[in-house]
């Protein structure tokens, strides 16, 4: 059955801060983070993603020990009024205290203003660290009503382990909020790992992808706010033998159960949009088997030979 998940990535323009002092440049990125949130609620999302640190474009390093804010400070606290006003998850990027230690954070808010996942940037960049910013011990995989969300910030995308640790843990869709796009590599582990990939870059080039990898939306300096509906009640499998009960499917249960090939792969993504209907059920109904499930039974057979 369905599983609809609307989300918004915004790839919000640096703020102008020429002659601002720190706190100036912090406060003006707040005032346009919380506009383009109020902005991007006119789209009626469940999940609003912000890029890197936004408040804090502008601010040198050196000065983010000085600059950091806690839980009760005003970057947190009026990103999580807004997802409050809005009744919808908040992604809220920042430079986060927590005791003597910096975090380069992505603290999710849900549409209560309550705090409900917090994640530290696993592997910060070398600059960072020396900078004062602690790594993230493990990714953080947050458990919805609307599914299971993973996270990612910027460098971290250059890191197999943080999205295999995800996938692990369950996760059904990666949150990217980064200054840099990353172009192919977001659509490489959202193939890898076959999970939806939001995107949220500075100025343009914030990509939605879809779990064989192909991209669903793109942002540009024109159309910032990119906005999908999403279905996470899919599953990907192999065309090797499954191809020859699409028509059987097709017959049964018409355009509530669809297929999207990647035939250069031998792929496709099974989607259900059944009112009482699992991707699960259908896969159970007509003996299908997902991708990694084919290569597993690959495994098994080879080894049987080998024997």
């Amino acid at each position: 059955m369905s599983r609809n998940l609307t989300v918004c990535a915004i790839s919000c323009p640096p703020v102008e801060t020429r002659g601002d002092n720190n706190e100036q440049k912090i406060d003006g990125g707040l005032k346009r983070q919380l506009e383009w949130i109020d902005r991007a609620a006119h789209q009626k999302p469940d999940v609003i993603l912000l890029p890197e640190i936004y408040p804090w474009l502008g601010v040198p390093p050196e000065d983010w020990k000085s600059t950091a804010q806690t839980l009760r400070d005003p970057v947190f606290t009026e990103t999580a009024a807004r997802a409050k006003h809005h009744g919808c998850y908040v992604l809220c990027p920042m430079i986060l205290r927590k005791g003597r230690y910096l975090y380069n954070a992505l603290l999710a808010i849900d549409g209560k203003g309550n705090k409900v996942a917090e994640y530290h940037k696993v592997v910060p960049t070398v600059g960072e660290m020396e900078a004062g910013i602690r790594p993230g011990r493990k990714p953080a995989v947050l458990d919805t009503p609307l599914g299971r969300f993973g996270f990612a910030i910027c460098f971290d995308l250059n890191f197999e382990e943080v999205f295999q640790s995800a996938k692990k843990q369950g996760a059904e869709i990666i949150f990217f909020s980064s200054m840099y796009r990353g172009g192919l590599q977001n659509q490489i582990w959202a193939y890898q790992y076959e999970m939806f990939f939001v995107g949220a870059t500075i100025t343009e080039n914030s990509l939605i992808v879809n779990p064989l990898g192909r991209i669903l939306a793109e942002s540009s300096e024109y159309q910032q706010i990119q906005t999908v509906t999403l279905n996470l009640d899919c599953q990907v499998l192999h065309l090797d033998y499954n191809e020859k009960k699409f028509s059987a499917i097709e017959k049964k249960y018409g355009r509530t159960v669809t297929f999207e090939v990647l035939s250069p792969e031998a792929l496709f993504l099974l989607t259900c949009h059944h009112p009482r209907k699992s991707v699960d059920d259908i896969i159970r109904e007509f003996g299908l088997e997902t991708r990694q499930a084919y290569y597993s039974r690959a495994r098994r057979t080879r080894k049987k030979h080998l024997q």
